[in-house]
């Protein structure tokens, strides 16, 4: 009993403890039911603002992206589009006379080749072709290495792809508006240069291309191989013959120049200094003369050979028309300077002497001899019927003094006259010819005589180096100190500016309006047409004439070309 009793009391007393603890279970589920409808309603209102502010993000980077779309087309249509200025082409005719000027587009520039194609190009593309009276020829855009003009007379696009220790040449021909390939060279080890044509007026007519493979055979002889290609379509090879052309030409491009169209002077593969040279014809690669020479020059007609040590004439029969007994014979336009014993000589085209040996030959300060191929101390131009020999050719430019300073005027009857001047300069473009005398530092100017004129005196400048020293405009000497002095052509006095000026050209007037710095083309007062150009900076040859009937002139932004209708 008192035990069913004790139990009964122990039951009673965990009953409320029971409810107790029943209540704080429920409590804690009803806290934590709570709970998790606080944490929902916490992440609905989460999301919702993430959402709103995705929303807000995406219009904020659409407004961005309307802006600069705006912007853009508004800069492209408004701004760049003003500054990048098309092309312009304009014709006009005035009394007898029709002009055509263009005007390149903003950021491209203007060239003429060889007087017979207007190129408006950047130093990647070709833009346009246009002929002398700016008919378009081509109008596109095309990768280029360099332009040239073929013996076809037609303009060709050559692109080089440079690749180890040769080069990929493809050839496109200008053709019915558009340029076509006609070839591409590619020969393993083989780096091809064009052969150039160049003519009396120093225009460069492409003849073909050639490239030379190195080898040895199995008994490690040298063994060398020239592949040729000429823009007529003709192929072939020369074994152990390279070309070599009367001189190389590194700028703007690497080439062989040749003064004669049809032969070109070929090398053996040997060293440069056992090297024999001979001539062959280019069209077919026949040899005309084995390379049996030490030097071979083309002379015009014949051709300047040069056999144990001496030089001479002969045909490309191997006739001799000069004896092998000079020291050297230089070849210049329509004459030549030769020499005998350290003493030098005028010749004319005809191969006979116009002077005794009287004018003494002076060695480079190395010793070596003369070189037909790299400068010299002698140089020769001939102005109307005289003759001006230099004797010290280069001694300011390349700081050498020699033992005499002495430059020789010589009449057409061989007699002569001596000029004491460290520079003497016949510029052929502008007419001036001058003679600067270091030691007393003055400059004096010549006329198309070879008279002199006067004397500018530079002792009262305060200068170092060589003067640059140009004729402007025809009647403005401008010499170049470390700034611009300006001198008048007529008398030599000294003037605060360069002069306005007036010329005539083929009927046309010329004239200069340095107020707002154009060149204005007239005819019977009537203007044909504008150029601007600041005559301080730029060429002054203001026209290159072509015949008796038409001329032009070029900048690198616009082009004027003039023409007498019959």
């Amino acid at each position: 009993m008192a035990e069913k009793e004790i139990k009964k009391k122990e039951k009673a007393k965990k009953k409320p403890e029971k409810k107790k603890i029943e209540k704080e279970v429920k409590q804690v589920k009803e806290t934590k039911t709570v709970q998790v409808n606080d944490d929902s309603k916490e992440v609905k209102i989460e999301k919702k603002k993430r959402f709103w502010d995705e929303i807000k993000a995406f219009l904020i980077l659409a407004i961005i992206i309307i802006v600069a779309i705006v912007g853009g087309w508004y800069w492209y249509t408004h701004i760049y589009t003003e500054d990048k200025k098309p092309a312009v082409k304009e014709e006009k005719i005035v009394d007898q006379y029709q002009a055509f000027k263009y005007t390149v587009a903003d950021s491209h520039n203007l060239d003429v080749l060889n007087n017979k194609y207007l190129i408006e190009y950047d130093d990647h593309y070709i833009y346009k072709v246009l002929d002398m009276k700016t008919n378009v020829l081509f109008d596109g855009e095309e990768e280029y290495s360099y332009y040239i003009e073929g013996e076809d007379g037609a303009f060709y696009l050559i692109k080089n792809d440079e690749a180890e220790n040769e080069n990929i040449v493809t050839i496109s021909k200008l053709d019915d508006k558009k340029f076509k390939e006609e070839k591409q060279l590619m020969e393993s080890a083989v780096y091809y240069i064009p052969i150039i044509y160049e003519d009396e007026n120093g225009h460069y007519i492409t003849l073909g291309f050639s490239g030379t493979k190195y080898s040895y055979d199995e008994e490690m002889n040298e063994k060398n191989t020239t592949y040729v290609y000429n823009l007529n379509g003709k192929e072939y090879e020369l074994i152990n013959y390279q070309f070599v052309g009367d001189k190389k030409l590194t700028e703007p491009f690497e080439a062989i120049i040749t003064y004669d169209k049809e032969n070109i002077i070929v090398g053996t593969s040997e060293t440069y200094a056992n090297m024999r040279y001979g001539l062959l014809d280019l069209a077919n690669g026949n040899t005309i003369i084995n390379p049996q020479y030490e030097g071979l020059y083309t002379d015009g007609d014949n051709y300047i050979a040069i056999k144990n040590n001496k030089a001479g004439v002969i045909t490309e029969k191997l006739k001799k028309i000069v004896n092998f007994e000079y020291d050297f014979i230089a070849k210049y336009d329509g004459y030549y300077v030769v020499s005998k014993n350290n003493k030098m000589a005028i010749m004319n085209n005809e191969y006979d002497l116009l002077t005794e040996y009287d004018f003494d030959y002076q060695s480079k300060t190395d010793g070596s001899l003369y070189s037909y191929t790299d400068w010299n101390t002698i140089d020769s131009y001939r102005v109307n019927d005289k003759y001006v020999l230099i004797t010290n050719n280069r001694e300011l430019e390349d700081n050498i003094k020699y033992e005499n300073s002495i430059t020789y005027i010589i009449d057409k009857n061989g007699q002569s006259k001596s000029v004491q001047a460290n520079k003497f300069s016949v510029n052929k473009e502008d007419g001036l010819i001058y003679a600067y005398d270091n030691i007393n530092r003055n400059v004096s100017i010549y006329d198309s005589n070879l008279d002199e004129m006067y004397k500018i005196s530079l002792n009262n400048y305060d200068f170092a180096g060589i003067p640059e020293i140009s004729l402007i405009n025809g009647n403005t000497i401008e010499i170049k100190l470390d700034s611009s002095i300006y001198f008048d052509y007529e008398d030599g006095h000294e003037i605060e500016d360069i002069k306005d000026f007036s010329l005539l050209i083929n009927g046309i007037t010329v004239n200069y309006d340095k107020q707002n710095k154009e060149m204005v083309y007239s005819s019977s007062s009537k203007e044909i047409a504008r150029i601007n150009i600041d005559v301080s900076e730029d060429s002054n040859n203001y026209f290159i004439e072509l015949n008796d009937k038409a001329f032009y002139y070029s900048t690198t932004e616009q082009y004027l070309y003039i023409e007498k209708i019959d």
